[in-house]
């Protein structure tokens, strides 16, 4: 694998790619906002079927948005790699073609990761209860000497395969399958860039809360001396400093991973793949 370039290359290569292409940032906000799909999670009126039915639309809505986006960015990602102009519109709604099965892929990942915890935390969790401590110690080790190994696949499944679905337009088993034996060979390089990706996704959001809090005191202060405007004016202007970053970083982590994937994937031919739909460039 000598002709593979090292990590800080492609980390560089996407640097470059996230600070030229801004059409890129549309997509790291839209999928900040697909986010907040988790904010309904906490929401406590579901009993209420008017309530039931906006939360359900809105959650629909979010759901459409993120995965288009998630699918929009990958496209577009491909096209510049391709040498080509990016067309957010284009890339974007070619990206609706994807959506079930990137979805269909979420939920089936998100179902193994609950079912695997289950599985495992319940027998440790029964042996704690009954004062059975070495025995829950060891079985804990155990346990986690298999859920590791099995948060790495999945979290590695969650990045590549859409990749695979998108680049490859495969169905969802095949981008499973695929993704799998990629993980499997390659997992020692993976591992550590989703590390060091990890730490600079840290770093990042560091930054961003401290780039933005100047203006969240300012409009705390703003608001206890009764400026209910300007505290407003503040706390959205801190906002959007804090989410631009976020994108920011979201563009730079899917850059980097997709760099990575068409380094490695490229000198592979996959009997699967199919002809992707390509967006027109305008």
């Amino acid at each position: 694998m000598n002709h593979l370039q090292p990590l800080s290359n492609i980390f560089k290569q996407a640097y470059e790619i996230t600070k030229q292409e801004k059409v890129l940032w549309r997509y790291g906000l839209l999928l900040i906002f697909g986010n907040l799909i988790n904010f309904f999670y906490s929401i406590n009126t579901w009993d209420d079927l008017s309530n039931f039915l906006l939360i359900l639309f809105l959650v629909c809505l979010l759901l459409l948005v993120y995965f288009r986006a998630k699918a929009g960015m990958i496209l577009a990602l491909r096209t510049l790699s391709e040498k080509k102009e990016v067309s957010f519109r284009r890339s974007f709604s070619t990206g609706g073609l994807f959506v079930v099965r990137l979805l269909w892929l979420t939920i089936s990942v998100q179902t193994l990761l609950f079912l695997s915890i289950i599985i495992i935390i319940s027998p440790i969790a029964y042996l704690y209860s009954h004062d059975l401590i070495i025995r829950a110690v060891l079985l804990s080790i155990l346990g986690s000497l298999v859920l590791f190994p099995l948060l790495f696949v999945i979290w590695m499944l969650n990045i590549f395969g859409p990749l695979f679905i998108v680049i490859f337009n495969l169905s969802f088993m095949d981008s499973v399958k695929n993704s799998l034996n990629f993980i499997g060979q390659f997992w020692t390089k993976l591992l550590k860039a989703g590390l060091i990706l990890t730490l600079i996704l840290l770093g990042g959001i560091i930054t961003g809360a401290a780039l933005a809090s100047p203006f969240v005191i300012l409009a705390l202060i703003s608001y206890y001396k009764g400026g209910l405007i300007l505290s407003l004016l503040l706390f959205l202007f801190g906002s959007i400093v804090f989410l631009s970053t976020q994108a920011w970083l979201i563009v730079f982590q899917q850059a980097s991973w997709f760099l990575l994937f068409n380094q490695l994937v490229k000198p592979q031919k996959l009997e699967e793949a199919k002809a992707v739909p390509q967006p027109e460039v305008i």
